[in-house]
C-alpha cells in the first residue's frame, strides 16, 4: 500500500485509493464472513485478511491526507482532530456491536457463526457504503469551491 500511496499526488488520486481502500474491506469483511461459517477452511482467512490489511493502508493515510488539503486554512488541527474522535468513536461501536451479538449467542439467542455472520454481514454494508459514495470527483469539486 506504501507504494500505492507514494505514486499519488492530487487530490482525486487520493479518494480513488480510499475508494479503492473500502473495496478491499469489503471483500476482507465479506470474505471473513463466509469462512466464519461451519465447514469453511481456514487457510483462506489468511489471504482476505491481507486484503483487509491493504484496505486500511490505502484508506487511513489517504483519509488523513485529504482532510487536511480540504481543511481551510487555520482549520487543519481541528478537522484532523475530529478525524481521529470520528475513527476511535466508529471502532468503538463495531467493536460493541460484536460483542452485543457474541453475548447474544453465549445466551443462545442463535450460534457463534451465526453472531459473526451477521457482524461480518453490517460490516460489510459499511464498506459498501464507503465504496459507493466516495467518488473522485468530490475533491476536485472541494478545491474548486475555495
Amino acid at each position: 500500500s506504501a507504494f500505492l500511496l507514494n505514486r499519488s499526488s492530487d487530490l482525486s488520486s487520493r479518494e480513488a485509493l480510499i475508494r479503492r481502500g473500502f473495496l478491499a474491506l469489503l471483500v476482507c469483511v465479506a470474505g471473513i464472513g463466509l469462512l466464519s461459517l461451519p465447514g469453511a477452511p481456514g487457510w483462506p482467512t489468511y489471504l482476505v485478511w491481507a486484503c483487509g490489511g491493504l484496505g486500511m493502508g490505502l484508506g487511513v493515510p489517504s483519509t488523513g491526507v485529504l482532510i487536511l488539503a480540504l481543511s481551510p486554512e487555520g482549520t487543519e488541527g481541528a478537522n484532523s482532530s475530529a478525524l481521529q474522535i470520528a475513527d476511535v468513536i466508529a471502532a468503538a461501536l463495531c467493536i460493541s456491536f460484536g460483542g452485543v451479538l457474541i453475548g447474544a449467542a453465549e445466551h443462545g439467542a442463535f450460534t457463534l457463526s451465526t453472531a459473526l455472520a451477521l457482524l461480518c454481514a453490517a460490516m460489510s454494508l459499511i464498506a459498501l457504503t464507503g465504496t459507493l459514495t466516495t467518488t473522485p470527483d468530490r475533491a476536485k469539486t472541494a478545491v474548486a469551491q475555495r
